[in-house]
């Protein structure tokens, strides 16, 4: 970054939460965004979270990323997590341990904080959804003094990036449970103390719509009294599995976008042709890629897909995240250079995906050629940037991830499939009367009309924020 004597070196902090996989995912491109915008006048950065599958997670998604940590908060043992089973989710103990409790986790996010030391000399603290962080910096503005998370040049800059608001997505959840009114009265009072801690960042970025879509802006505008920022472009695109292969036209094609301008068509079909040799795939048969995000319901419903697929073997290849499917069917993975996966089933069209060593599945998307999944905004996201026309399957009880299914829907960017027709012929939700994968063409052009690399613009806006005046 440009030098102005702000301080000898950055030191930053983000924050993803914990319901699922997507926040972090985001905190992954941010992280790496910082490190090669930054250089050497960054100091510390550190992603910390308290789950031991996330912890996991970012230790692979950042191993061998000089500069960048991964700490485990000890002791937060209530987080704001959705409770999920095979029907979807369980609305009443979701509300238990993401609202009612959200006191104890407040306490306890901010004491794993001050025990870390992670709050002592930090500039910048970005969270993708855990208020209870941004609680914790205004708290400790409190007991610090002259230093304000709120006030611009002054303290540590507390910054929000999500993809909705916690307290009303929880709020939207009670109402569709019809909660009596005593309970009505707690949840009341917790929802209040999450809007607090929400209200209180310096500034907030959201997704781009449909990522996040317009109830989104306002409930913040609400909220904070201003609109919220919207970031530059989805998070991540082609540049980053053109990055993590080594492709020396990496450096050149990122400047071109760091400086404003669109992703070159030359990065897509270079990541396009990259991600393909990552996953095996040397034909030019096209690629499904299907993910149920680990969520339960998945579960079941992949285990008819992949039995309709032994049956009869697709013409298309077919990318499957599904662990607990793999597991059931003893799929023997093994590492192929930085990926591990395993081709399985006749003509071996079907390749169950593990991890990518280093990075996350993100790196894969430029590859595929259509998305079978829900509407998780993690997945919606990377399939957006890389410019994957989607398939999304209705979750019941998941009032945000619907939003995100119809909004997409209304926008033309996705076919939307109810979970009962996907059920009783899942094959037919993604073929053609021929058998052949379905070709979108027309939600692939308009994907491929939005921005992207949001994360670039963002890290630029960060470390700018941090500059003092000459």
């Amino acid at each position: 970054m440009r030098g102005c004597g702000y301080k000898e070196h950055l030191r930053i902090l983000l924050a993803p939460n914990e319901d699922g996989f997507g926040t972090s995912a985001w905190a992954v491109r941010l992280a790496k965004a910082l490190v090669l915008r930054a250089g050497a006048d960054l100091c510390r950065l550190v992603v910390a979270v308290s789950c031991r599958r996330l912890v996991a997670f970012l230790g692979n998604a950042l191993a061998g990323c000089a500069g960048i940590e991964v700490f485990p908060l000890k002791g937060v043992t209530d987080r704001i997590e959705l409770v999920k089973n095979r029907g979807g989710v369980e609305i009443g103990p979701s509300l238990t341990r993401s609202a009612l409790s959200y006191p104890a986790s407040a306490d306890q996010v901010r004491a794993a904080l001050e025990k870390g030391g992670l709050l002592r000399d930090l500039d910048l603290v970005v969270d993708f959804g855990v208020p209870q962080v941004v609680g914790a910096v205004r708290a400790r503005a409190r007991s610090d003094s002259g230093r304000r998370p709120t006030a611009a040049g002054t303290g540590i800059r507390a910054v929000t990036v999500f993809d909705h608001m916690w307290s009303r997505t929880l709020e939207e959840l009670a109402r569709s449970a019809g909660l009596p009114e005593p309970r009505w009265k707690k949840l009341s009072a917790a929802l209040l103390r999450i809007r607090k801690d929400e209200s209180s960042a310096w500034e907030v970025f959201l997704l781009p719509d449909p990522v996040s879509p317009p109830w989104v802006g306002r409930a913040w505008k609400t909220l904070l009294g201003r609109p919220a920022s919207v970031l530059a472009g989805f998070p991540g695109g082609p540049l980053w599995t053109l990055e993590f292969v080594g492709d020396p036209a990496f450096r050149a094609l990122w400047q071109i976008v760091a400086s404003g301008a669109p992703c070159p068509e030359e990065a897509r079909s270079k990541a396009r042709t990259h991600a393909r040799r990552l996953l095996g795939i040397e034909d030019e048969a096209p690629i499904l890629y299907v993910s149920g995000g680990g969520t339960g319901v998945w579960d079941e419903l992949l285990t008819g897909l992949l039995d309709a697929y032994l049956k009869d073997p697709p013409c298309y290849s077919v990318v499957v995240y599904a662990p607990n499917e793999a597991r059931r069917r003893k799929v023997g993975m093994a590492w192929h250079g930085k990926v591990l996966r395993s081709q399985w089933g006749p003509g071996q069209r079907i390749v169950f995906l593990d991890r990518v060593r280093g990075e996350t599945h993100h790196v894969l998307f430029p590859g595929f050629d259509l998305a079978l999944t829900r509407a998780g905004g993690g997945t919606v996201a990377d399939c957006l940037a890389c410019g994957v026309p989607m398939v999304l399957v209705e979750e019941p009880g998941m009032w945000q991830v619907e939003q995100i299914r119809l909004r997409c829907r209304e926008l033309g960017l996705a076919r939307a499939v109810s979970l009962d027709a996907f059920r009783a012929r899942p094959r037919t939700c993604v073929e053609s009367r021929k058998g052949r994968l379905l070709n979108l063409k027309a939600e692939r052009e308009r994907i491929l009309g939005l921005a992207n690399h949001g994360e670039i613009r963002l890290a630029e806006a960060l470390l700018d924020s941090l500059t003092c005046p000459a």
